[in-house]
């Protein structure tokens, strides 16, 4: 199995934050409504219980937007072409091909610079005090990054684990 980095692993993640967390926040409501009725009581779930799984997914919001800030913030530190290419191909969603198209390049300078600003974005990161071992205590425990990880490590997409 290729081992993923957790830092590339947090920037395919990035465009999938703001659902996560709305998919959180319908969480906390539907557990706070449960809540206001004794529904959790009826099926088992004590209040400690109910109190607890909120706190935590509210903690999981919090490192989430702590995570899009962190990968804004080293977004802006990164060389203007290392930047559009992450930008191009993490949040835009574009292939290599349209990238290539779009900065009037050929298909391997993308794959070049693309390698090179993932490289230049985990090592900012990590100078920012968001090395590999950080995310990965903070992150580890949020199924949807975890998923997203082990995901790229299973798959052929383009791995960077000498990074």
């Amino acid at each position: 199995m290729k081992q993923t980095s957790w830092s590339n692993a947090a920037l395919v993640a990035y465009s999938a934050i703001p659902q996560i967390i709305k998919t959180i926040d319908f969480g906390v409501k539907t557990r706070i409504e449960s809540g206001f009725g004794s529904r959790h009581l009826q099926i088992g779930i004590s209040t400690e219980e109910l109190l607890t799984d909120i706190a935590n997914l509210n903690d999981s919001k919090r490192k989430l937007c702590n995570l899009k800030y962190i990968i804004d913030s080293t977004l802006s530190a990164l060389k203007t072409v290392d930047s559009n290419i992450l930008t191009l191909r993490y949040f835009k969603k574009l292939t290599f091909q349209q990238i290539a198209d779009k900065m009037g390049v050929c298909i391997r300078t993308v794959f070049r610079r693309h390698i090179r600003a993932v490289e230049n974005f985990c090592k900012t990161m990590e100078t920012s005090g968001y090395g590999e071992e950080w995310i990965k205590n903070e992150y580890k425990t949020i199924p949807m990054i975890c998923a997203i990880k082990k995901r790229m490590e299973d798959s052929d997409y383009l791995n960077f684990s000498s990074i």
